[in-house]
C-alpha cells in the first residue's frame, strides 16, 4: 500500500491516506503513523449501539465520523482508520487533522488548543474564544494586514530550546460563505468541504509559515452586549473594546479553557501534572489578554488594531 509522509504540527506522519493540504515531508522514521484497519474488539459494541465517541484518559480513545467511519487513536503516535461504506474522504481528512492529530498531542502530553495561530514577523500569536466570539474573522483581517499564517482551527504547542514553541499545522484555512464573500476570494477557487455547514477550505501557500515560532501573545476574543461592561476590565480608549491583561490564576483558568477536550478536563478527567506544568510556563512566557468587543457594533477594525499595538 503506498505512504505518505508529511510535517503536520511540526510531526513528521507517515500515512496511508492522501493529505492534499498537507506539507510533503521527506521519507524516515515516523512520528506518528495513519493507517487503515479494524478497531479492537472491545469496541465494536459502542459502534453497533450508535455512540460516537470513547476516550480512555489520555492513553487511547475513538471516534465516529457523521459517514460510519471509525478512528482509534493510541499511544500519542497510531491513528486507526475504518472506512464505512461510503466515506466521504473530505470529512474525513479534515477531521483526522483536526481532532485525530489532536488527540495524539494531548496523549504525548502537550498542550493543544482551540484557535488560530498567525506569526508577526518576530513572534508567534494565538486568537482563541468561543465559537462566535470573531477568532476567523479578526484572523482574516491580520492576515490581510500581511502577518504569517501558521494555522487555522487547532494549534499545538510544546518546549523548544528557547521556550514554548506554536507550530504550524498545514496550508488551508477554513471559512464559511460570507467570509469568502466578505474577501473578495471567489467562491470558485475555494474547496467546498462540507455541504452540512456550508464550509470552504482556502489553501494559504501564499502566507504560509513552516517553521514553529516562539509563542509571545495570546488574546482572548469575548462579545459582551452588557451595559456597563467596560467597567470590568481595562478601557483603552476605545468604548466599543476593551483589553485586559491577564495573570495568576486567571490567566491558568483562561488556558485550561482553550485546551482541546477542555470539558473533558473539566468535568471528567482532571488536568495531568505535567500538562499543567507547560500552561504554567506558558503563562510565564506569554502575554495573556482578553479582548471583549460589543456585540452590537462593528469593532472588527478596532479589535484587530489594538492587537497589533499589544504586538
Amino acid at each position: 500500500m503506498m505512504e505518505y509522509f508529511y510535517r503536520i504540527y511540526g510531526l513528521r506522519v507517515q500515512s496511508q491516506i492522501p493529505f492534499s493540504e498537507a506539507v510533503p515531508e521527506t521519507a524516515g522514521e515516523a512520528e506518528v503513523k495513519i493507517v487503515f484497519g479494524r478497531m479492537p474488539d472491545f469496541l465494536l459494541e459502542a459502534g453497533q449501539k450508535g455512540y460516537g465517541t470513547w476516550t480512555n484518559g489520555f492513553v487511547s480513545a475513538w471516534f465516529r465520523i457523521r459517514d460510519g467511519t471509525q478512528v482509534y487513536v493510541e499511544g500519542g503516535s497510531r491513528i486507526t482508520v475504518e472506512l464505512s461504506e461510503e466515506p466521504q474522504l473530505l470529512v474525513i481528512t479534515s477531521l483526522l487533522l483536526s481532532a485525530g492529530m489532536a488527540l495524539v498531542c494531548l496523549q504525548r502530553g502537550e498542550p493543544f488548543f482551540h484557535g488560530s495561530a498567525l506569526y508577526t514577523g518576530e513572534q508567534a500569536i494565538l486568537l482563541c474564544g468561543e465559537s462566535g466570539a470573531g477568532k476567523s474573522t479578526v484572523a482574516m483581517e491580520l492576515l490581510q494586514r500581511k502577518l504569517g499564517f501558521l494555522a487555522d482551527d487547532t494549534v499545538r504547542v510544546h518546549p523548544g530550546t528557547m521556550g514554548m514553541l506554536a507550530e504550524p499545522s498545514y496550508p488551508q484555512q477554513k471559512l464559511c460563505r460570507d467570509m469568502a464573500l466578505k474577501c473578495g476570494k471567489p467562491l470558485e477557487e475555494l474547496i467546498y468541504i462540507d455541504e452540512e455547514r456550508d464550509k470552504y477550505a482556502w489553501r494559504r501557500q501564499d502566507c504560509y509559515r513552516k517553521e514553529a515560532a516562539l509563542l509571545g501573545k495570546i488574546f482572548l476574543l469575548r462579545k459582551d452586549a452588557v451595559a456597563g461592561w467596560q467597567d470590568a476590565v481595562q478601557n483603552t480608549g476605545e468604548e466599543a473594546v476593551s483589553i485586559q491583561k491577564l495573570t495568576g490564576q486567571k490567566a491558568l483558568e483562561t488556558l485550561s479553557s482553550q485546551l482541546y477536550l477542555a470539558d473533558t478536563y473539566r468535568y471528567s478527567t482532571g488536568i495531568p501534572y505535567p500538562l499543567m506544568e507547560q500552561l504554567v510556563r506558558i503563562a510565564g512566557q506569554a502575554g495573556i489578554y482578553e479582548v471583549i468587543r460589543q456585540s452590537d457594533k462593528d469593532t472588527l477594525h478596532e479589535v484587530v488594531t489594538k492587537i497589533l499595538q499589544f504586538c
